[in-house]
This record gives C-alpha cells, structure tokens and sequence, in this order.
C-alpha cells in the first residue's frame, strides 16, 4: 500500500513538473507584454491566437519554398559558403542552379527567359545591384537581393514588383521563401488576368 502511495505521488510529481516547464516554455516562446491579462482564461486565448498566426506564417513559409520546386535558378555570390549552402538548399528542393561568383559570370549564362527566380549577392564586387537587374535580358526573372544595405533599398524598391530584397545577416531558407514568394505573387496575377 505504501509503494502505492509513493508511486502515485511520484507519478503526480513529475506530471507536475511537465506542466511547469510547458508553461516555462509557453512563456519563453510568447512573452507577455508590460500590462498583466485578466487571468488564465486570457493567457491561454492569447497563446492559442499567437500559436495560430505562428502556424499561418509557418504555412506560407512552406508554400513560398515549395513553388519554388523544380524550377531554373540563377544564383550569383561572392561569398563561397553562402553560395553553397543556397545552392545546396535549391538542390534539395529540386532546383535547376547555375552558380556564378561575379555578376558578369552571371549575366553570360542569364538566357532570355530560361530563369524562373534568381538570387543574388547585392555587394558584388564588379557590378551594383541596379545595373545587375537593368542587364538582365527581357523577360526578366524574379529576383532576390541577399545582403542589402539601407543605401540599397531604395534603389531596389524602385525597381519593381518582380525584385525583392534581404539585409546582410539572412537567412537561406528565407532568401528561397522570399523568391518562392515573388513566384506565388506571379503566378496569382497571371491566373487573375
């Protein structure tokens, strides 16, 4: 009877401590703001709204990757390593890549045309970002700058609907999402019209 005893209690004890780092967890993830809510009937339809927005986010993130899938992208960055590890990640989404390190390597292979999306390096060492864009042969790709500076972004969002652009630290997944993005907005307004 007392090993019962001691099992419930010690089963009770470590439900109990699931549930306090659950909620340590809840808290981490969706911190509250300055103002304290009316109760617990609050926090928790504050977490469940926040967990829906996440989930929403979460599923257009992989919708932008995956209209992306299978599609021709040109890719052009100085840096080695971040060009491998975007040129990896197009691959695993079954993507044709053509890799280039300068911008002019780059605009030889750009085919009128056979480039769904392209992602480049907006701090090439030999060409800017606009001059980039304005060469690239009609009808022209969608296209993501990586590594824009503030100076850059006005320039870029002048450019049109068909350009986006990411600060210096980003993230691969992003740049593909935000190409994958420009695709889904392409394609809607062809369907449109």
């Amino acid at each position: 009877m007392a090993a019962r005893l001691f099992l419930a209690a010690r089963f009770l004890a470590i439900i109990l401590f699931v549930l306090s780092i659950a909620l340590i967890i809840a808290r981490w993830r969706y911190p509250q703001h300055q103002e304290r809510s009316t109760g617990m009937l609050e926090f928790w339809r504050q977490n469940l709204r926040r967990w829906r927005v996440s989930r929403a986010q979460a599923r257009e993130h992989n919708l932008d990757m995956h209209a992306l899938r299978d599609k021709s992208v040109l890719l052009a960055n100085s840096d080695e390593r971040s060009a491998r590890v975007l040129s990896w990640r197009l691959r695993s989404l079954h993507c044709k890549v053509t890799a280039s390190r300068t911008g002019a390597q780059a605009l030889s292979t750009a085919v009128p045309g056979y480039y769904d999306a392209a992602i480049i390096d907006a701090l090439l060492p030999d060409v800017s970002a606009v001059d980039f864009y304005n060469s690239l042969p009609d009808p022209k790709p969608m296209v993501v700058f990586v590594g824009a500076t503030e100076s850059q972004r006005q320039e870029l969002a002048a450019l049109g609907a068909g350009v986006d652009w990411l600060d210096q630290s980003f993230d691969p997944d992003e740049a593909i999402a935000a190409a994958g993005r420009l695709l889904r907005v392409k394609s809607n307004t062809k369907t449109d019209i």
